[in-house]
């Protein structure tokens, strides 16, 4: 490996530029599991900056589980572990299809930079919210109106007495069943329904019963 390839010129940190560098160079293959990588002092001579930035970069490998200490060897490289990742038991022979599993995310500097950017961009365009005020009961009147026009687009008739802006799917599915069915009702549902409608209906006292459904839906 020509380390001095590896460091490159840029306006991070050098221990940021440096631990970047090393870790895409072990995710992509360049530097295979168990290279032991030079000391801190012997790679801080050869780039021509501080032990401390070797070192700080060094920890921030270690961090990412990149890289590992080992008394008397220095610093070893590690198999990239793959984020994300589960094992399921089939214990009962059940497979329970409601959990929401992170993708798998072969950089996470780049995924956390990006972030990061989002979030400025959207502190630099939304106004400030005022915390010390309840929203309006039901959602803001321009998000109201914007969301009546779309439906109108649609051909659903809708008005702002009809539109109503709620959290998510979720708290819209609870509010529709509280306000049209009361406990001890039957539910008819795709016989493949989501699993949250499943615990609103035990949490409602409702009967859930699954119909035959096709590409399009309930049949």
């Amino acid at each position: 490996m020509d380390w001095a390839d590896i460091f490159q010129a840029g306006r991070q940190p050098k221990y940021q530029r440096l631990s970047e560098r090393i870790a895409a160079a072990i995710t992509q293959g360049q530097i295979p599991a168990g290279t032991r990588l030079p000391s801190h002092r012997d790679l801080a001579y050869q780039l021509g900056i501080s032990i401390g930035s070797v070192a700080r970069a060094y920890g921030e490998l270690a961090e990412q589980h990149l890289v590992r200490g080992e008394v008397g060897r220095g610093t070893i490289v590690q198999r990239p572990e793959r984020p994300g990742s589960i094992e399921l038991k089939r214990d009962s022979g059940v497979v329970d299809l409601g959990l929401v599993i992170r993708p798998a995310i072969e950089n996470e500097t780049l995924i956390d930079e990006a972030g990061r950017r989002t979030l400025r961009a959207l502190g630099n365009q939304w106004p400030l919210l005022s915390l010390g005020e309840f929203p309006a009961e039901r959602g803001d009147a321009r998000h109201r109106k914007a969301a009546e026009a779309w439906l109108r687009q649609r051909e659903v008739p809708a008005s702002d007495a009809t539109v109503a802006i709620m959290i998510g799917a979720q708290e819209a599915l609870a509010c529709s069943l509280i306000a049209n069915a009361r406990r001890g009702d039957s539910l008819l549902v795709e016989s493949e329904t989501i699993s949250s409608l499943r615990d609103l209906a035990d949490t409602l006292g409702l009967h859930l019963c699954p119909v035959e459904m096709d590409a399009q839906g309930i049949s």
